[in-house]
């Protein structure tokens, strides 16, 4: 078992903290005996991914593959409107994100698990972020398969702000005087 927490009312209730295949998990089992908690964590370890201690499984996983690209794609270019080489450099950036994410489920990817180490020394970091951060919005706005809770980049994440091209560049003429 990992420890104990304490509820806004002051139960204890058990929490699972283990490490799985490099991944770091930490979920609160809601059981507030060490009996009821020891089921939980068998419960646990047989599915990790899919533990739930309310007993049920989530809805279907969702993953970042051809089809559901594909589908924002033709959303990004149909109702956003975004020009042909914004879509095109859209897809390539939403492969180099399934390709990073290996085929997990979106509802389960962490900020700090799963979207902080793939951006690690990425070039264009401020797009991969932005078509990312889309890719959420789309699934939690429009096809309403995502709530904000399954969402890792709602209010945590934000774009880095391109700097104007004068904050970079002096833009005196040279030779000129003022009086």
């Amino acid at each position: 078992m990992g420890s104990s927490a304490t509820t806004p009312v002051g139960r204890k209730v058990y929490v699972i903290r283990r490490m799985i295949d490099g991944r770091n998990y930490k979920v609160s089992t809601r059981a507030t005996t060490l009996r009821a908690a020891m089921e939980q964590l068998k419960r646990f370890e047989t599915d990790p991914e899919h533990y739930n201690p309310a007993g049920s499984f989530h809805e279907a996983p969702i993953h970042l593959d051809a089809p559901l690209a594909a589908e924002f794609l033709a959303y990004s270019r149909d109702v956003d409107k975004n020009s042909p080489t914004w879509v095109k450099k859209q897809q390539g950036y939403l492969a180099w994100w399934a390709d990073q994410l290996k085929g997990r489920d979106l509802r389960k990817v962490t900020l700090l698990d799963d979207i902080l180490p793939a951006l690690e020394g990425a070039k264009a970091r401020g797009h991969r972020l932005a078509v990312f951060k889309r890719v959420y919005s789309w699934l939690r706005k429009v096809k309403h398969v995502l709530s904000v809770a399954e969402d890792p980049t709602f209010g945590r994440l934000t774009v880095p702000q391109a700097r104007p091209e004068q904050w970079k560049r002096d833009k005196v003429i040279p030779g000129s005087t003022t009086s």
